[in-house]
Order: C-alpha cells, then structure tokens, then sequence
C-alpha cells in the first residue's frame, strides 16, 4: 500500500470566525431549541469570542501541519524543498573621474524594470581607473534574471564618484523556490516507491518492532543464494 500525500497542504480549517460563530449558534439552537440567539446577548457575545480563539488556533494550526510535514518528508524520505537560488552576474560602475577606492560585499543595487535587488557578492577594488566590474547577485531566490544582460541600474548604496552603473555580465543560475505543487509531485513519486511489502532481512525486523509486546528482533536470512 503506497502512501498518499495528496492532504498535504490542505488545512485543517479554513472557516472565518464569522462562520465558526454562525456554526456555534446553530448547533446551540438544535441542542436548546427554546433558545433564541440575539445580537450583543451574553450567549452570542461569548460564542463569537470563543469562535475568535478557535480561528487563531486553527489558523496557526494549518502552518504547524505543512510546516511538520515538509519537515518529515525531508529528513525520512530525503525529499527537501528546494529553496530556490540567487541568480548571479556582472555590473561595471563608472566613475566621473579617476579613483582609487573599493566596493565592499553586500552593496546593493536595483534592477526597476524587474523590481529586484542585487548585491556585490565579494569585495572589489579599483585602483587609479575609471571603471570598476563587480560580481552580483539576486537579494532572493528567482529565475527572473536569468538571461538579462542589460537593464538600467540603480544605486542603493552611496558609491563615490558613480557616474553610472551598467549590466556587462548576463545573469544566469537563478531558479525560483520550488512551489506546493511540484513539491507535492516529487514528494509522490518518492513515497510511491514506499510500500508495506516485506523484501529484505531488516524489512521483518523493522516490522516485528512495530508490535508493542516485542523489544528486540533479528531477522535470520535463509537465503543460501
């Protein structure tokens, strides 16, 4: 029997407070039918409060699960998320004059046609020149950048003496953050080939210690081959 991971992701309870206190009143109405629910009443003030916290706690349950899940997947089943990678390039500052100065690691930059921001990846250093090339790379994980190798810049960080900046090295080896649906197909191929079928020694051991009453088990193999 193959396990199934098509739950995974969905929530416990995606209901508003509002429809929780609607289903509170209901069921208080069958239970007590003499029972006639008003506005602002005591009983009805008290069932929207408790709707309110039941929310909340549903709402941080619904993280918890996929949060849990991934983490099992990952560490059992050798099936993490990719997390995604910066895609990385060149810009050349220019500058309106001769300088000798350096650019540290972490200057940022902005790429507005794309909305995101790249930041020099190593330190570099210009001595007595009018340009300076630095390496860089997306703030976040995107495959956005992939294949731009031009675009205006912007300048975040104070840089002396910039005139301008300009892409000069095409940016390549971004990927997005692999997202719930191909996660899910990865995670299902895996576990398809997970099944309860008993195949080598350490299978029957395995299953044995699944049984309370039994503390310790070692499978003979009678395979002579």
């Amino acid at each position: 029997m193959a396990f199934n991971v098509e739950a995974i992701g969905q929530p416990l309870d995606d209901r508003l407070p509002s429809d929780i206190a609607a289903d509170a009143v209901a069921a208080l109405q069958a239970a007590l039918p003499e029972w006639v629910p008003r506005n602002a009443s005591p009983e009805v003030v008290y069932l929207e409060a408790v709707a309110q916290a039941v929310a909340e706690v549903t709402n941080t349950a619904n993280a918890t699960i996929g949060a849990v899940v991934e983490y099992l997947l990952a560490s059992a089943y050798g099936v993490p998320r990719s997390p995604g990678a910066a895609a990385v390039g060149q810009l050349t500052v220019t500058f309106d004059s001769t300088v000798t100065l350096t650019i540290p690691a972490g200057t940022g930059f902005l790429l507005p046609d794309y909305g995101m921001e790249v930041l020099t990846t190593a330190d570099a250093t210009v001595t007595a020149g009018t340009t300076l090339a630095v390496q860089v790379a997306s703030s976040s994980p995107t495959s956005l950048l992939n294949g731009v190798s031009s675009a205006t810049v912007d300048v975040l960080d104070p840089i002396p003496n910039a005139l301008s900046v300009a892409v000069t090295g095409g940016f390549t080896g971004g990927a997005d953050p692999e997202d719930d649906a191909t996660y899910l197909i990865r995670a299902r191929n895996r576990l398809a080939r997970v099944t309860n079928s008993l195949v080598v020694a350490d299978h029957f051991s395995a299953y044995a210690l699944e049984n309370v009453l039994v503390s310790n088990a070692s499978t003979v193999n009678a395979w002579d081959g």
